[in-house]
Order: C-alpha cells, then structure tokens, then sequence
C-alpha cells in the first residue's frame, strides 16, 4: 500500500512575480491542486502545506517550518505506507504516470531544472530527503553513498512549472492541454 504526499504552498511561484500579480499566482495554484486530486483521487492522500488548507478527501500535515523536508520527515513518522512526494505543480501528470511510479522500488523523477518532481520511498527505507536545489544530484549522490539501488524515471509528464520559460515550453509544446488553456483563458486575460 502507498500514500501520496501532495506538497502545496500558496505562497509559491514568486518566479513569475514579474507575470502575474499575487492573487493570480495563488490562482495558478489552487488550479494545479485542484488538477493533481482529480489525479490522485482514490489513492490515501496527504496535503503537506504551510498553509491553512482544511481536508476534504485528503489529510492535511502542516508545515510549521516552512522547510520540505523538515515536513515530510514529519510525514514519514506519521505515515505508515509507502510514500510518494509529489509537488502540486506537475500539470501533465496522469493517473498512469502516477500508477507506474508506486512500484514498491526507489525511483527519482528529475524536473527539467535540476531539481526532483517526484520522489517514491518504501516505508522501511531510512532516507533523509534532500529537496531543494540541485535536489536531483543530491537524492542521487545519497542512495549511491548508502548503497541503495534506485530507479530514474524521465517524463515529460513530469514537467513542472516555475518560470516563464515554463509556460512558454507548455504553451507550444502542450498547447491544447488544460494547463495552456487555464494559463490563456485565466491568466493571461487578467493581466
């Protein structure tokens, strides 16, 4: 059995402060929330957020440290499955992508960045999670140095968005997907 470990934060994405305003930001969130419990719906989902979310259909672990991974230590003690760490912001992800990465082995998922879009841990494994930058190389540089075998797993569906360049790459490259709609149809048009 495996839980999911959506983080959230609605005060994220200051990269495109220079697009949009606050309110339009934390719009973009709530969108990519909303669209990763649809994925995720059916599977034992826990919230990790600093943020004053209430629960429906999912349990809510507050982030008093404002700190990733000091929370999801937190969660791993209160979590008695094998976990999966997604952020919210992975517009492209499916039910199968999600499916395929709750195989019971270690598997990193690399952002297009450097850093880590998705993290699968069994429950038994002592693992100190390294997000943040460069986390990519540094959950890699820490299996090799405790001798665990892990997997990589690349997708595009896995894609997550911070920066203008982002959106960018999703309007031409996903242009018909909900996430370009959204970003024309809501952001855009109240800039």
């Amino acid at each position: 059995m495996a839980s999911v470990l959506l983080l959230v934060k609605l005060t994220g994405k200051k990269r495109l402060s220079h697009l949009y305003t606050e309110e339009l930001r934390q719009k973009l969130i709530f969108f990519l929330f909303e669209r990763m419990l649809k994925v995720l719906k059916g599977l034992t989902v826990y919230v990790a957020t600093p943020d004053n979310f209430r629960g429906n259909g999912y349990e809510v672990i507050r982030d008093e440290w404002e700190d990733i991974n000091r929370v999801i230590t937190k969660a791993r003690g209160m979590i008695k499955d094998d976990m999966l760490i997604l952020p919210c912001d992975l517009p492209f992800v499916e039910r199968e992508d999600v499916e395929g990465l709750l195989s019971g082995r270690i598997t990193v998922v690399p952002s297009q960045n450097g850093g880590t879009n998705a993290l699968f841990l069994p429950r038994d494994m002592d693992f100190e999670t390294q997000f943040g930058e460069s986390s990519f190389k540094k959950h890699i540089a820490l299996l090799e140095k405790k001798s665990i075998a892990y997997e990589i797993y690349e997708s595009d569906h896995f894609r997550d968005i911070d920066t203008e360049e982002d959106i960018a790459w999703a309007l031409e490259h996903r242009r018909n997907s909900e996430f370009s709609r959204f970003v024309v149809e809501e952001l855009a048009s109240n800039r």
